[in-house]
């Protein structure tokens, strides 16, 4: 990636990023990167409502799900709160990440290539096909009608 992590969200933000920079990849940059700087709830609003506009701005609004991208962020979320407890995580690469004031988006992709490979199947874990790709789905966020997301649990400490 030649465009610094600033630059990638002040064009997103600014609707002057070009959509080659906004494949999967660059979606799952931009929701890294919104979780790795605001709290959960903050990071959501942030990226439902931009990949929203942005879907406006590039003539596409009915590619944009909100149910989908809120499960998207839950994901990465608990990857993020959690970096070892999900089997495909190398230990050592893990513990080399970090604070969030350190992330690496290119390091997390490294340890949660599922996330590019396999990132429908995982949404799946939550949602049927039929309940995702409703018209309410598209339109709000619905609660998953197959398993809940995980939890996360901070140490008493955070606190």
């Amino acid at each position: 990636m030649t465009m610094t992590d600033q630059h990638f969200l002040q064009q997103f933000e600014n609707k002057t990023l070009n959509a080659e920079h906004f494949d999967h990849l660059g979606q799952l940059r931009l929701a890294c990167l919104y979780l790795a700087n605001y709290p959960e709830e903050q990071a959501i609003k942030r990226i439902t409502f931009g990949i929203s506009e942005y879907a406006k701005h590039l003539g596409a609004p009915e590619k944009f799900n909100y149910t989908q991208t809120v499960a998207v962020m839950k994901i990465i979320h608990v990857r993020m709160a959690n970096p070892i407890t999900h089997e495909s995580n190398i230990l050592n690469i893990t513990q080399d990440m970090g604070s969030h004031e350190s992330f690496s988006f290119d390091r997390f992709i490294k340890i949660n290539s599922d996330l590019v490979t396999d990132l429908p199947e995982l949404v799946a874990l939550h949602y049927s096909e039929a309940s995702l790709l409703s018209e309410l789905a598209k339109q709000r966020f619905i609660a998953p009608d197959r398993a809940p997301f995980p939890i996360i649990e901070y140490p008493l400490e955070t606190l």
